[in-house]
């Protein structure tokens, strides 16, 4: 390699190495204290069992998300999604196994699986949103958690998200933010650090740039 490719390479290499800064916010949810609406309606809730179940999500998504899905599924993540008219509409991930893979490459140890679960990428089609898809989903994967023995829900939303904070907010992700992630990356060093709070703390609060109302 001659000395003007090298220099080249070494520019497009420290070009993609740029600084990045972010933040996820982390909350729990006590399943006792969770108030749960289960009402029917024209949208059926159920266990995918395998990535077929999922096509026309992933048709949306991209296809990146159909190595994403199928490694979950044989990690036994539990996919529950929507159903209008024999088409998937939305879906949302339980997961209680040892490890949740979150943003930023950072990965969060699950303490004990048998009362502690997590819930992540949710997800439904944009020409199906404001019908109730997303929230009767998230009140199934709930209940069915508090009825398989799960005392608490853990959830994270990447800073930038502002609708999921808002529609989370609503379902009742708001007054139990328990820890921030600030991740940084340098060069291509990564950088995870916390700050835990003391007792709960309301999103409303510490998001006060979104209007929730």
């Amino acid at each position: 390699m001659n000395l003007a490719n090298f220099i080249s390479k070494i520019l497009r290499l420290t070009k993609k190495a740029k600084f990045k800064f972010d933040k996820l916010y982390f909350f729990k949810i006590d399943l006792n204290d969770f108030s749960f609406d289960l009402r029917k309606n024209d949208i059926k809730i159920k266990i995918a069992e395998n990535i077929q179940d999922l096509k026309e999500i992933i048709s949306e998504r991209g296809a990146t998300y159909i190595n994403r899905y199928e490694k979950w599924f044989k990690r036994n993540y539990i996919c529950y999604y929507a159903i209008i008219d024999n088409k998937g509409i939305g879906l949302l991930w339980l997961n209680n196994t040892n490890i949740v893979e979150l943003l930023f490459g950072y990965k969060e140890k699950v303490k004990d699986r048998n009362t502690e679960a997590w819930v992540i990428d949710g997800y439904v089609l944009k020409e199906y949103r404001g019908y109730g898809a997303y929230k009767l989903i998230w009140h199934r994967v709930l209940y069915e958690a508090k009825e398989n023995g799960i005392k608490y829900i853990y959830a994270a939303i990447y800073n930038s998200n502002i609708n999921s904070f808002k529609i989370h907010f609503k379902l009742g992700m708001n007054n139990n933010v328990y820890k921030i992630l600030y991740f940084f990356r340098i060069i291509w060093i990564k950088i995870y650090l916390f700050k835990y709070f003391p007792r709960f703390q309301n999103i409303k609060e510490l998001r006060k740039d979104i209007r929730f109302d």
